[in-house]
């Protein structure tokens, strides 16, 4: 759709684009935000959690929705995630509550020195 300017479902060339998607804040009913491909929760510089210790969150990404007029079809898009493995996980979950990363890289791509065999 985004490419073709054309829905793939009904053929409908009447198309909204919301660059960025937005959602409510949580903790406000007058605030929105755009919706973000990936958010991790980051301790404060400094090594080891302690007890009331800070976080910090670390987003990057957000999303753009193509929508047809016609027949209410969507994609979905990613864009800015140039720093999407920067929130990629190598530590499995820890003891002070860090849920962990989200995000994992599912790399397909057939190794450079060709196939094992």
């Amino acid at each position: 759709m985004r490419r073709s300017g054309k829905c793939p479902k009904c053929g409908g060339k009447r198309l909204w684009v919301v660059d960025p998607i937005a959602q409510p804040d949580g903790d406000s009913s007058n605030q929105v935000h755009a919706m973000r491909v990936a958010t991790r929760r980051l301790a404060l510089a400094g090594g080891a959690l302690t007890f009331g210790q800070t976080w910090e969150r670390a987003a990057v990404g957000f999303f753009v929705a193509y929508v047809c007029e016609g027949c209410g079809f969507s994609e979905m898009y990613a864009r800015d995630i140039e720093d999407l493995a920067d929130l990629e996980d190598t530590v499995p979950h820890d003891a002070h509550g860090d849920p962990g990363s989200n995000v994992e890289l599912l790399d397909t791509q057939p190794p450079k020195d060709g196939p094992h065999r």
